[in-house]
């Protein structure tokens, strides 16, 4: 609307409203229980409050060269991250996303593993076959999802000192057989099995920690992590591919904004643009203008994510 007083052209933007049409990632989020970038803390960003705590583990940082946004452990088991979270859990189905960069001889210098770090770990720890969690790299870099008595690792190697996606896909009453490890969004196959006919049956007992093990010393992972999600579905071979698409590209945010048009300015007068959030308090927006024809176009963007109301006006200047 256009409001005209003594020297002045108003023109009111009451309660600016946009849309946006963004075809939504929706299966990022669906099933998603717990989500750690690790941005300097240990809190679930999933929003269902699924925090840690960190012990030790100091940040560094990410794939993107982005500072303290990514965990960085030395194997010696002091430095970790705890949780009293316990993931997806007996048989039920679940998917684990880890970001990892590691290399075969910081793998197994200083941990006293000669089989495995773990990134994560939870459940039970060999009361029965099948009552644990533990998701890592073995020392001669084949990445691997173990459990009590039985496990599955990949046959190509991964500590090759780069950023690498690890996704683990655990169907609903899944044996060690039936589980699908990707590797930066791609299925991997030739399989090294442990008692592949074995069922994954979860234990609750011990929460979920990163760095180390439940089962104790000796299974502490060295390296770096970052980008932990954890869903309680099975995600699909193209939700993989999509996910590691989305998170191996650098975030980017649609913004809204505005700009100014007028087509009845004054040829050869002066004029000051003006915003107001309550139409009794004016801050200029930039410096005076001269109009050189009756039509104007704003230089200026404004940022109007934020705003629930605000009014813009020109003010002729003296």
């Amino acid at each position: 609307m256009y409001m005209k007083t003594t020297n002045t052209l108003v023109i009111g933007i009451l309660s600016i409203t946009t849309a946006l049409a963004v075809q939504a990632q929706t299966f990022i989020t669906n099933g998603l229980v717990a989500y750690y970038p690790f941005n300097g803390n240990a809190i679930d960003a999933s929003g269902n409050g699924n925090n840690g705590t960190v012990d030790g583990a100091t940040f560094t940082t990410n794939r993107f060269g982005q500072a303290n946004s990514a965990v960085i452990c030395n194997g010696n088991g002091n430095d970790y991250i705890s949780t009293s979270f316990t993931p997806p859990s007996g048989t039920s189905s679940r998917t684990f996303s880890v970001w990892f960069n590691t290399t075969s001889s910081t793998q197994s210098s200083n941990s006293a593993a000669t089989s495995d770090g773990d990134m994560l770990s939870y459940g039970g720890v060999n009361s029965y076959v099948g009552d644990g969690i533990d998701l890592g790299i073995q020392s001669d870099g084949d990445l691997v999802l173990g459990s009590s008595y039985c496990g599955v690792a990949t046959s190509t190697t991964w500590n090759d000192g780069k950023w690498h996606q690890f996704v683990v896909v655990i169907p609903t009453n899944s044996s060690i057989a039936q589980i699908q490890l990707f590797v930066d969004g791609a299925p991997q196959s030739n399989y090294n099995y442990y008692n592949p006919t074995y069922l994954i049956n979860t234990a609750v007992v011990n929460p979920l920690i990163f760095c180390k093990s439940v089962r104790g010393a000796g299974y502490n992972y060295e390296g770096i992590f970052g980008g932990i999600r954890i869903y309680n579905r099975p995600l699909t071979t193209n939700e993989v591919s999509q996910l590691f698409s989305f998170e191996s590209a650098p975030i980017l945010n649609v913004q809204r904004a505005i700009y100014l048009t007028s087509s009845t300015l004054l040829n050869g007068s002066n004029y000051q643009v003006q915003a107001s959030s309550d139409l009794i308090n004016w801050t200029n927006q930039g410096s005076t203008f001269t109009a050189t024809n009756s039509n104007w176009q704003s230089t200026n963007y404004w940022n109007v994510n934020s705003w629930n109301q605000l009014f813009f006006r020109l003010e002729l200047a003296q």
